[in-house]
């Protein structure tokens, strides 16, 4: 008998808070894979999007077999807050809409176009687009949301960190210091 299980929790933060049973922590933590949030991720969103535009392709009897370079950097761009499951009702989304035989960015849900085009016209005007990032309180230390905040500021700064630390208002060098930790911690 195996039983895998899975978390978008702490658990072992939880159990010394004793919000999760310590006995229980034990029995399940045999082994563990830790998946960071799809936004952290770039390089994985459109091979997911090809995965199941596939999937979604043979479930409605479509074609789609590309997606355009606008629609690819708006999946890009978009922070996910649903993570892939939000990703794929995208692209369900998506293939149910799309007529052609390459998914366009027309094709995208609407609030994926509005966030991305906020964002660009924003940073190519030199200001600060406004950030959303989720958190349920009592859940999440100091720390945990200034990991959040300085990955959603590196990704919408295209990975530039001398860019990102700029809007962060930190000088590059303490960019990657704070990002390091953040890998030590992990």
């Amino acid at each position: 008998f195996r039983l895998m299980t899975a978390t978008n929790r702490d658990l072992k933060k939880d159990t010394a808070r004793g919000t999760f049973r310590e006995d229980l922590f034990f029995r399940l933590n045999v082994v563990t894979f830790e998946l960071p949030p799809l936004r952290t991720r770039a390089e994985d969103i459109l091979p997911l999007c090809m995965q199941a535009m596939l999937r979604f392709g043979k479930e409605f009897g479509k074609d789609v077999l590309d997606i355009e370079s606008e629609a690819q950097e708006l999946l890009q761009r978009y922070s996910y807050p649903g993570n892939i499951r939000e990703l794929q009702n995208i692209i369900e989304r998506a293939m149910i809409l799309c007529h052609e035989k390459t998914l366009t960015a027309g094709c995208l849900p609407r609030e994926l176009r509005d966030q991305a085009s906020q964002i660009t016209v924003a940073m190519a005007q030199g200001e600060h687009p406004t950030l959303r990032i989720e958190m349920v309180l009592g859940q999440q230390t100091l720390a945990d949301i200034e990991t959040a905040l300085i990955e959603e500021v590196v990704r919408l700064s295209d990975h530039n960190k001398t860019l990102a630390a700029k809007h962060l208002g930190l000088t590059r060098f303490a960019l990657d210091r704070r990002l390091k930790k953040q890998l030590e911690q992990e």
